[in-house]
């Protein structure tokens, strides 16, 4: 599914939309340049999970942060990970693999393959301006009935 939205607002929006279909076990990985609108989809979607949305911030130099909504909220941010080795330090798959969690991870490319192998990635493009183009592609069938759901919404 592509989306392009025109602003903060709708990228926020989109991402409340998406975090109201979510639930425990749930994976998204995100990837797209500083700027694109990661962070402020994330705050969306956590929103749409039960978060306040003053609590989720860019974790800029913290690797993760945990929020409390219907289910806990896992928000990594891995921008500067020196190397996929450097996870396990983290305790990255400890949090990443919870299955009573909501686990989004910003920079995910730089996770290699200590992702989940089912997630939903999604690909942000900065069309300049506030325009941003927004991909989102399931990989596994529990990812493929999640973006079923949020395509019916």
């Amino acid at each position: 599914m592509i989306f392009v939205s025109t602003s903060p607002r709708k990228t926020a929006g989109l991402g409340r939309l998406l975090g109201s279909c979510l639930s425990g076990g749930s994976a998204v990985a995100l990837v797209g340049s500083l700027g694109s609108g990661k962070t402020t989809f994330v705050r969306g979607m956590a929103s749409g999970l039960g978060v306040e949305k003053s609590e989720v911030k860019s974790p800029g130099f913290v690797f993760l942060h945990v929020y409390n909504g219907k289910s806990p909220v896992y928000h990594f941010d891995l921008y500067r990970l020196c190397s996929p080795r450097d996870l396990s330090g983290i305790g990255f798959d400890e949090f990443v693999w919870d299955a009573g969690a909501v686990s989004v991870v910003e920079w995910a490319e730089r996770a290699a393959d200590a992702l989940p192998e089912d997630r939903l990635n999604i690909r942000f493009i900065d069309l300049g301006g506030t325009k941003r183009k927004i991909s989102v592609t399931p990989q596994g069938e529990r990812s493929r009935r999640i973006l079923k759901w949020f395509s019916r919404k």
